[in-house]
């Protein structure tokens, strides 16, 4: 079966031990590279139709905005199928993924926080 590393990870303003400073690619994005590296997974960006703002402060109030709604943002590059692929994650992700694949093999993720994503390599290839 195909290994696929599907992520979702936001560059612009990020909030990094204290303070916000502006980063061009996101932390997640990071360590989703290097996992689809050492596991020589496909990789799967999924971006909004409308994204977050770049503000950070403003991105928190957008993304609680949706939360509350219960709204989930359109995604505009949604592959044809995933069929072909396991899944994994994190928080809620676990249980709506076995949700919504019944059967699938759903293990552990890995939280890594967003400053340490650059010092993070020995880690993730721990976890793999």
């Amino acid at each position: 079966m195909a290994k696929l590393v599907a992520f979702y990870s936001r560059a612009d303003e990020n909030y990094f031990g204290g303070t916000k400073k502006y980063i061009s690619e996101g932390n997640t994005k990071k360590a989703a590279e290097k996992i689809a590296e050492l596991t020589g997974a496909d990789l799967f960006e999924i971006v909004q139709e409308v994204p977050y703002a770049a503000d950070y402060d403003t991105c928190i109030a957008e993304a609680k905005r949706d939360l509350k709604a219960k709204a989930r943002p359109k995604v505009k590059n949604l592959p044809e199928s995933l069929d072909a692929y396991e899944g994994s994650g994190l928080s809620g992700t676990v249980a709506d993924i076995e949700k919504a694949a019944a059967g699938a093999e759903v293990t552990q993720g890995l939280a890594i926080h967003g400053s340490e994503v650059d010092h993070a390599g020995a880690m993730i290839e721990r976890w793999v």
